[in-house]
């Protein structure tokens, strides 16, 4: 707390933080008191994180800036699930927050999990008020959370982790961290809509030969509100494979920043990794940002970057409004078919609840 105390806010000249700008957000002082969870399913394997957890376990969360150093001084709840070797399970998680949470998830050797993990961050509201329906001005005071989730997935381990993040008069401030062993795989699905902001950064760090990642990200944003999205792929061991998709979709005067990193280290023959993204702006007075990037030194590897933003096509509004659509029909349409072909990787049981955050 001493540290955060020390340092500045980020500011937009620092890469980390281009194009989002906290200055502008007028952030809370410090975050909340509230950590809800619910845990169903294959419960045998979680229980509740504590500080000496965190001492034992916590090794990829290293704080940098002044935003790790309040997560670090202040979080107050998370869990901690351990996967046996040749175990399965299946666990749904639903938080709760307007705090912060720290997660720790450690696979052993062949371990599979299908983790559904549901984050909730809503503001503080006055008695009586209806968080989904209140007014920005009314009855809300907005706060800040912070959660980091640390994975450590042994060899021939699997996991399949689906998060969706939900924020209104909220800044939420989101970290996972992949440890990929030896034929390790992980399939990253994330689907956001958010108020004030939401921050995501996912870093796959793959020190396993063989190893491999798929990530899928999809983000709303809307009413003014900001999305910074952040995916990094580092290639340590050979033969590793990783591809990331993310797409966006902009309404009102929202905005949105995604950073896409590849970095191959010079051993890291044989690597396969490659970023595709998309914005799509449903009204000209959004701004879409995007800075895909590739940091390569080793000489034997499929590595490509690519990322584009357009706005509706009126061409395409006025052929379904021909066939009978209002107009709002004929967008919301559209905008199904932009998500269409990243929902169609998601895990067919997690489909349905990552469509609705999205559209």
């Amino acid at each position: 707390m001493q540290k955060y105390g020390e340092l500045a806010l980020p500011k937009e000249n620092e890469e980390p933080w281009r194009y989002t700008d906290l200055r502008l957000f007028n952030l809370p002082k410090s975050s909340g008191t509230k950590v809800e969870i619910k845990i169903e399913g294959d419960t045998q394997f979680v229980k509740p994180l504590n500080t000496s957890d965190i001492k034992n376990f916590s090794k990829l969360f290293v704080p940098k800036d002044k935003i790790d150093f309040l997560h670090a001084a202040s979080w107050k709840d998370g869990f901690l699930i351990q996967v046996p070797k040749n175990k399965s399970a299946n666990i749904k998680i639903s938080t709760n927050s307007d705090s912060s949470s720290h997660n720790i998830i450690i696979l052993e050797e062949n371990a599979t999990l299908k983790l559904f993990y549901d984050y909730n961050c809503f503001g503080e509201t006055t008695p009586g008020t209806d968080v989904q329906s209140a007014s920005k001005h009314t009855g809300v005071k907005a706060c800040i959370s912070t959660d980091v989730t640390e994975i450590f997935s042994g060899a021939s381990s699997n996991i399949q982790f689906v998060t969706t993040r939900k924020s209104q008069h909220a800044y939420n401030f989101s970290t996972m961290l992949c440890d990929l062993q030896k034929n390790a795989n992980i399939k990253w699905v994330f689907a956001a809509s958010g108020g004030k902001l939401t921050r995501i950064k996912v870093n796959s760090i793959f020190n396993g030969e063989g190893a491999s990642s798929e990530s899928i990200d999809m983000f709303t944003a809307k009413n003014g509100g900001h999305i910074d999205i952040t995916t990094n792929a580092e290639h340590i061991a050979q033969n590793t494979t990783n591809n990331m998709h993310s797409r966006g979709v902009l309404y009102d005067n929202s905005s949105s920043i995604y950073r896409g990193l590849i970095k191959i280290d010079k051993q890291a023959q044989k690597t396969s990794s490659h970023l595709h993204g998309k914005n799509l702006k449903m009204s000209p007075d959004t701004t879409a940002n995007s800075i895909p990037s590739l940091m390569i030194d080793a000489n034997d590897v499929q590595a490509s970057h690519g990322d584009s933003t357009s706005k509706v096509d009126e061409n395409q509004v006025y052929y379904l409004m021909s066939r009978g659509l209002s107009k709002d029909q004929a967008e919301k349409m559209i905008v199904e078919g932009f998500f269409d072909p990243l929902l169609s990787r998601v895990p067919e049981e997690f489909r349905n609840v990552v469509e609705a955050v999205v559209k």
